[in-house]
């Protein structure tokens, strides 16, 4: 193998790998292959580099339950730029691909630009001590006063045990939400054009999530009394959610909702309106 061949050889995986260089991409087949190795290899599938070790960030916001994830960094890993040639065309989300260890499985995390993530990056070498686990939501009670205001919604996922996540309202969804001092409370999410409702009543207002009505404050949890909703199943309920608040975030997790044999859990992740 040459200096001009346009393969080249993994120093700790030992396998070959085609460079991007070549302009090919890799098989389907190929590709799917590699994925059922990766909780050996940890190699990238789409590049062959060797996945870094990544922090999950621990805050009341992370969803995932996993201390680490890996990340491919490679900056011409055919998977990070075939993303970045659809966010010129159509303006959607760069991605690296991200591997999961609990779930065994690959999918995507979007990134804003190269150096997104980088902050995270765990060196082999260093000793896994245990990271304090702090996953948990607070258990302290939320004031009225540090959730009153307009909120944007930045996030939304439905997370079942297993699997990845669902985005219901893609990946930059449009919503707004509104505490006032006296109680009201009015939500409304914007649904992607031609987008299909769920075939369950619940879990459509689950998703649409456009409503009016009073809240109530119960530790760190809120009750939202549903007056008027675009899903009429959902007018008269009374809604809880677990709430955490950080850094001008707010998050709103909502119960498990069965769904056939799956059970998933909403998570919003909400920012105070400028």
């Amino acid at each position: 193998m040459g200096p001009s061949d346009p393969r080249r050889r993994d120093a700790q995986g030992g396998q070959i790998f085609m460079s991007i260089e070549e302009n090919r991409p890799l098989p389907r087949e190929e590709i799917e292959r590699r994925k059922k190795e990766i909780k050996d290899t940890l190699l990238c599938p789409y590049c062959g580099h060797r996945l870094r070790k990544w922090a999950v960030p621990q805050t009341p916001f992370t969803t995932w339950p996993n201390e680490y994830m890996y990340i491919c960094f490679n900056d011409e890993c055919s998977y990070l730029v075939e993303g970045r040639e659809m966010t010129a065309r159509y303006g959607t989300p760069m991605c690296r691909l991200l591997y999961d260890p609990l779930q065994d499985c690959c999918q995507p995390i979007p990134v804003p630009n190269f150096r997104a993530l980088r902050d995270g990056i765990v060196e082999e070498d260093q000793a896994e001590c245990g990271m304090e686990d702090r996953r948990s939501i607070a258990e302290s009670p939320i004031s009225p006063e540090a959730i009153i205001g307009s909120w944007r919604l930045v996030s939304f996922e439905l997370r079942a045990e297993s699997g990845a996540p669902a985005f219901p309202l893609g990946p930059n969804p449009q919503g707004f939400l509104m505490y006032t001092a006296d109680g009201h409370i009015s939500v409304q999410n914007v649904l992607p054009q031609a987008f299909p409702l769920p075939g369950d009543a619940l879990q459509a207002a689950e998703v649409y999530g456009t409503f009016n009505g009073r809240y109530e404050i119960r530790g760190n949890r809120i009750v939202h009394h549903i007056g008027m909703s675009a899903i009429p199943a959902w007018s008269g309920k009374d809604v809880e959610r677990i709430v955490a608040i950080e850094g001008g975030r707010l998050m709103l997790i909502g119960p498990p909702i069965e769904h056939g044999a799956v059970s998933r859990r909403s998570c919003m992740i909400w920012e105070r309106s400028a």
